[in-house]
């Protein structure tokens, strides 16, 4: 009985895949590639598929010219992208990432958020993110819940957030030269030139739609770039009225 569940513990196990940011599955004082090794025997992943998905995974995350060099030498970027490709060695169906990119520089960033998403679509690997990044999220979740003081707050998607906690928008507009003002009840201007406009308001007030509508109607549009509230404000206003709702 006792062989039997350690058995499936072990199956159990082997659909996953774990990331942490802060600690390290790799042997410290050896190369990544030998940690891959003791991996394969730990994992008991069979040869042809171990050297199938090594290979795989040192193009993909472009290992390839440090994977020799000891752990313990490499630079933090190398080395998340190091454990990430242990962590996916017995191809899990599940992997879980814990704050992934925090300490990484910008290019490491994009490179590691880059990697998951192809990993999302091409393998339909299930990834958990847990973060307090909010690029990661904008960048890579298409599902969002949301927690505060051991209870669920939310669950659902990013666009649902946005339309029900952000509505301030920025609108930047560029057009044809005109001296003339830009004047529309309920819409802020904040800067103006002869060609160029900052224009700010609130989506319950007055719609989009009906900005635009009327801005149409003083000048000759050029170009429109409509941004909302930063994610982290609207993050921060959504938990703040969940959290006082609970």
């Amino acid at each position: 009985m006792v062989k039997f569940l350690i058995k499936n513990v072990q199956n159990t196990l082997k659909i996953y895949g774990v990331v942490f940011g802060q600690r390290s599955q790799l042997w410290w004082d050896v190369p990544p590639d030998d940690s891959f090794y003791l991996l394969k025997d730990i994992y008991k992943i069979p040869k042809q598929i171990f050297e199938d998905s090594r290979n795989e995974l040192i193009e993909a995350l472009d290992l390839s010219h440090f994977i020799k060099t000891p752990t313990r030498q490499l630079s933090l970027g190398q080395r998340m992208r190091c454990e990430i490709a242990a962590s996916l060695l017995h191809r899990p169906k599940i992997l879980f990432l814990d704050e992934p990119t925090i300490g990484l520089d910008a290019v490491s960033k994009i490179a590691v958020r880059k990697f998951v998403k192809n990993l999302n679509q091409t393998h339909k690997t299930t990834v958990i993110l847990t973060t307090h990044d909010m690029q990661d999220i904008e960048a890579l979740t298409n599902r969002i819940l949301l927690i505060g003081k051991g209870k669920l707050l939310y669950d659902g998607t990013l666009d649902n957030i946005r339309k029900k906690y952000s509505s301030k928008f920025i609108m930047r507009v560029q057009y044809e030269y005109t001296t003339n003002k830009i004047n529309i009840n309920d819409v802020e201007t904040l800067e103006q030139s002869e060609q160029h406009a900052l224009l700010k308001f609130n989506s319950n007030i007055i719609k989009l739609q009906d900005v635009i509508s009327l801005l149409t109607k003083q000048v000759n549009i050029l170009d429109i770039q409509v941004e909302s509230s930063p994610i982290e404000e609207v993050i921060a206003k959504m938990y703040l009225e969940l959290d006082l709702k609970s």
